[in-house]
């Protein structure tokens, strides 16, 4: 099953189970932006609903998601239920009714009814991925993306990008594309993908950077991970360090 049959299905399954609640079904990073790898991508949505559901329909919810994760890309799927209320006018951090990604499955698959009390409230997280949606989202079904997502302020995507901005040598690759894209965001504020923002990192960075960036281009879009990253994680200090300075 190919990604837009996947979220075709997915959608109508959403709407079986929330009926006249349902808004529409919409996607945000890669696949919206036109940087998606099946092997390194995972496909990232939001359903939208007019009112919050009761436990058992977020429950059901959760399970037609992980029951469709077995006709997903290598990562996976990262859903959000939202408010229409709340992707339309902005408010930091913005709110959510329920979340699932393969992070989480253990979690759920163990505790359902737990993890459906626990699992919402105000991710940080949120405004970057509503930033894409404005900017580069995808409608699946529904009404057209800007009728359904506000704007989120310049100061509350820098946030969450800065809130998510840790270290580690297993996501090196995650890291520096997305310290690129940043960086470029900083500089103009256009939404670029990962790709996007290492095709600007080439463009405009130190050159003492551009092996790095393109040898972990290079393996974002389909070769083995590198095996040293000390070069990656002093590119990210640095870059964040840029990052905090054109924002303080």
């Amino acid at each position: 099953m190919s990604p837009e049959e996947l979220l075709k299905a997915l959608a109508g399954r959403y709407l079986e189970l929330l009926g006249a609640n349902f808004v529409g079904l919409y996607v945000h990073g890669s696949y919206a932006m036109g940087g998606f790898n099946p092997e390194k991508s995972d496909l990232d949505y939001i359903i939208v609903c007019d009112r919050e559901p009761d436990a058992a329909t977020k429950r059901c919810i959760l399970d037609a998601t992980v029951a469709y994760m077995q006709l997903a890309p290598a990562k996976g799927l990262e859903m959000h239920l939202m408010l229409r209320e709340d992707c339309l006018a902005y408010r930091h951090p913005p709110r959510f009714l329920a979340h699932y990604s393969p992070a989480h499955t253990r979690a759920y698959l163990a505790d359902p009814e737990g993890y459906v009390a626990r699992m919402q409230g105000r991710d940080m997280d949120l405004a970057a991925h509503l930033t894409v949606m404005y900017a580069r989202g995808r409608r699946v079904c529904g009404p057209e993306v800007r009728a359904v997502f506000g704007s989120v302020p310049r100061e509350a995507y820098l946030a969450s990008i800065l809130e998510d901005a840790g270290w580690s040598e297993a996501d090196a690759m995650y890291h520096v594309l997305n310290r690129c894209r940043t960086l470029a965001y900083v500089s103009d504020g256009r939404v670029r993908s990962k790709k996007e923002g290492a095709l600007w990192a080439l463009e405009n960075l130190d050159p003492r950077w551009h092996a790095l960036i393109r040898e972990t281009l290079a393996c974002y879009e389909g070769c083995a991970a590198p095996e040293d990253t000390s070069a990656a994680e002093s590119f990210c200090r640095e870059a964040l360090d840029s990052i905090r300075a054109a924002v303080s």
